[in-house]
C-alpha cells in the first residue's frame, strides 16, 4: 500500500521565444532550465528502514527518527510510506483506519507505540518475579529494569530486585561493595567477564584432557593389536 499525494504543475512560468531563419517556436523557461529532483526526493531513494520492532517500538522509532533526519525526510506522507513498508500484515492492520491522502505520521507513531508496548504492570512484574539475567550483563540487565522501574521509588529497593536476578557468585563478590548502583554494574559486568573466561578456561583444559585421553587410549590399542 502506497499512499500518494495529488500535485499541480504551475501554468505562469515566463515565455521565451526562439526565432531561427526557418521557424519561430515558443518555449518556456521551465523548459530551458535544467531538471533536478527535490531534495528530499532524492533523498528517499536512499532510505531503508528496518523491520518493525514489536518487542521495542519506542526505540524502533527513536531509531527511524534518527534515520528521516539524516535523511531529510520531513513530509507526513513520505514518513508513513516508509513506516508502512517496514510494517508486517498485523502491524498495517493496527492502523488503516489512520490511513488516506491526509494521514498523519504523528498519529501512527502513537498507535504502534501503545499497541506494542506491554503495560506497566506487567513490565514492572518482570523486575520482581525471580529469575535470571538471561543473555545480559548485569549493567545491560540494571538499564532495561530502570526502564520500567515505578518512579519515586529508591534506588536501594531497585538495588535489591537486581542483586536478586544475578548469578549467585557475582552477588557474592558485588555484596562487598558500597556506592553509586552504576558503579556496582560496572563493577559486576567485570566479575561477570572474568568468571565467564575462567567457566571458558577450565572447558579448554578438560577438553584437552579429554583429548589426551583418547589419543592416548587409540595409540595403546594400536601397540597391543601390533604386538
Amino acid at each position: 500500500m502506497v499512499l500518494t499525494s495529488v500535485s499541480t504543475t504551475p501554468t505562469n512560468a515566463p515565455v521565451v521565444t526562439v526565432t531561427t531563419s526557418s521557424t519561430m517556436t515558443t518555449t518556456t523557461a521551465a523548459d530551458l532550465a535544467p531538471v533536478t529532483l527535490p531534495t528530499e526526493i532524492a533523498s528517499i531513494a536512499h532510505v531503508r528502514l528496518p523491520s518493525f520492532w514489536r518487542h521495542a517500538p519506542r526505540q524502533w522509532f527513536t531509531h527511524v527518527d534518527a534515520i528521516f533526519h539524516t535523511s531529510r525526510v520531513r513530509s507526513d506522507l513520505s514518513r508513513v510510506n516508509h513506516v508502512l513498508a517496514s510494517l508486517d500484515d498485523e502491524g498495517i492492520r493496527t492502523v488503516s483506519d489512520l490511513l488516506g491522502v491526509d494521514a498523519s505520521y504523528s498519529l501512527m507513531r502513537e498507535r504502534l507505540i501503545s499497541s506494542y508496548t506491554a503495560p506497566h504492570s506487567a513490565r514492572f512484574q518482570s523486575i520482581v518475579q525471580p529469575g535470571g539475567m538471561g543473555d545480559r550483563t548485569p549493567s545491560r540487565l540494571l538499564r532495561d529494569m530502570r526502564e520500567v522501574y515505578p518512579e519515586g521509588m529508591p534506588d536501594a529497593t531497585l538495588e535489591q530486585f537486581w542483586l536478586a536476578k544475578l548469578p549467585t557468585a557475582v552477588r557474592t563478590v558485588i555484596a562487598g561493595f558500597s556506592g553509586p548502583l552504576d558503579t556496582l554494574a560496572e563493577r559486576a559486568d567485570r566479575i561477570f567477564e572474568a568468571g565467564m573466561s575462567r567457566d571458558l578456561s577450565i572447558v579448554g583444559e578438560l577438553s584437552k584432557s579429554w583429548i589426551s585421553t583418547e589419543t592416548s587410549g587409540f595409540f595403546n590399542n594400536e601397540l597391543e593389536d601390533t604386538v
